[in-house]
């Protein structure tokens, strides 16, 4: 048995080798976490998280690793930012098909549920779900809502629901303390609420963020062209449809060339602001929407339990956002968290 001595020893050489181990390229395709965070951006966990600051999931989530200098753009790239950027703009969605956030506590009222899809075990028929008393679903086709509760850590996840404490088409749990995306095989967060399995919550623009001009995370949203037959790394499935050269595998993350001059733009502030954010941690597609139609959509949070904080900025369901570049788009193969 290695004295007390050898084994301080070892512990200093694990930690040295440890320290000067490079950082590995994370791929698109696998499933594999990205490397932890470090600086100000570890920082911004989940335990950071209020009704009106912070970023849900871990800092090592893929939704909140900025995107380093060196990575591997995917070799089918240019074909895709064709799609994207074929209309010249993406969209804000902003009320319909875009998730209102509310949020619980102990107190707040619970409700068993009934998933009318037959895809498996829905985990919103697995306990009571608390609903506070004026939740109601976002407007259009997916009619999703999010609750946080703060007593368990947990968001409940709802699509199609009904708005009648009862039913709803599918729905997911989500730990805020987690990586925002499942197994699709286990909890947590198994089969998310959206196209690519993952939450719900993940990547949503929140109106404080807004407010206060800055985004600390990826932004995410669908779009028309999404692929039938793959999906990468944060998806766990997809609910896509095409097979054409240019179709967007969901889970697939995009990035502005960080040689766009954000601050430069002639476009109001919340435009730079998204800018910024598709530069550092890029844009992730996890659904399938508006089908047929090239372009892509960023969602921001559904306003409706609170004043809205968007008309008094100009932005609209569906904004045409064209000020930003998109042809300055790239789809990454594999990315650096840090350099």
């Amino acid at each position: 048995m290695p004295t007390p001595h050898a084994l301080r020893a070892i512990s200093v050489l694990l930690a040295i080798a440890a320290v000067l181990v490079p950082l590995t390229l994370v791929p698109a395709t696998q499933g594999a976490a990205p490397e932890a965070a470090t600086g100000a951006d570890a920082k911004l966990t989940a335990t950071k998280l209020t009704a009106g600051s912070g970023r849900p999931f871990r800092a090592t989530s893929p939704f909140n690793v900025p995107i380093g200098k060196r990575v591997r753009v995917d070799p089918n790239s240019r074909a895709m930012v064709n799609v994207l950027a074929g209309r010249g703009y993406a969209t804000a969605q902003v009320y319909a098909d875009t998730p209102p956030i509310y949020h619980a506590t102990e107190s707040t009222p619970r409700h068993n549920l009934n998933c009318t899809e037959d895809w498996g075990t829905c985990d919103l028929e697995r306990m009571p779900v608390p609903i506070p008393r004026k939740a109601v679903a976002s407007p259009g086709h997916d009619r999703n809502m999010v609750v946080i509760d703060w007593s368990t850590r947990r968001a409940y996840e709802f699509w199609k629901y009904d708005n009648n404490r009862s039913t709803l088409a599918w729905g997911a749990v989500c730990s805020i303390d987690g990586n925002g995306t499942g197994s699709a095989s286990s909890d947590p967060c198994r089969y998310g609420a959206v196209g690519a399995g993952v939450s719900r919550l993940a990547g949503v623009i929140r109106t404080f963020e807004i407010r206060q001009g800055k985004i600390n995370h990826a932004l995410v949203g669908p779009t028309g062209f999404s692929c039938a037959d793959k999906y990468r790394y944060p998806a766990v499935k997809t609910d896509g449809w095409s097979t054409r050269a240019g179709c967007i595998p969901e889970g697939a993350r995009v990035q502005l060339s960080r040689s766009v001059k954000c601050a430069a733009l002639s476009a109001p502030r919340w435009e730079k602001v998204v800018c910024r954010a598709l530069q550092k941690y890029g844009w992730y597609n996890i659904d399938n929407g508006n089908v047929g139609v090239e372009g892509f959509g960023i969602q921001f949070e559904n306003p409706t339990r609170e004043s809205d904080p968007y008309a008094a900025i100009g932005l609209k369901d569906y904004t045409q956002i064209r000020h930003i570049p998109l042809r300055k788009l790239r789809v990454l193969k594999s990315w650096r968290s840090f350099d």
